[in-house]
């Protein structure tokens, strides 16, 4: 069972959310500081979690999807923001043509 991204977190001081997160999730800290631990990676033989302090205003991409924690250095508030789909704009203006081609075939007597 996948697990909702939240949108907004506030973590007391030695708190930590620990959450899945998708490739290209940005997290921002709104107030305070937060200690970010991402997946575990393997380059070669030997596995390395990235790991980075985060402090007020602070922003971070998360580069792989994976279990990542957010623990809080003091009080603080994050928001993460999951990525939009890729091509999603794309697939929005092949959406948007959509109606367009059907009109226009239908104007000129050719079925959909």
């Amino acid at each position: 069972m996948q697990q909702q991204l939240p949108q907004q977190v506030r973590l007391y001081k030695g708190q930590a959310l620990h959450v899945f997160m998708p490739a290209r999730t940005t997290i921002v800290t709104a107030h305070g500081g937060v200690r970010v631990t991402g997946p575990l990676m393997w380059i070669g033989e030997q596995a390395v979690q990235q790991d980075l302090v985060l402090r007020e205003g602070e922003a971070h991409v998360t580069q792989t999807a994976g279990w990542t924690a957010v623990s809080a250095i003091n009080c603080a508030e994050i928001r993460c923001f999951a990525p939009a789909p890729r091509y999603a704009a794309l697939i929005k203006r092949l959406l948007a043509l959509l109606p367009r081609r059907n009109k226009l075939l239908t104007d000129s007597g050719e079925r959909p």
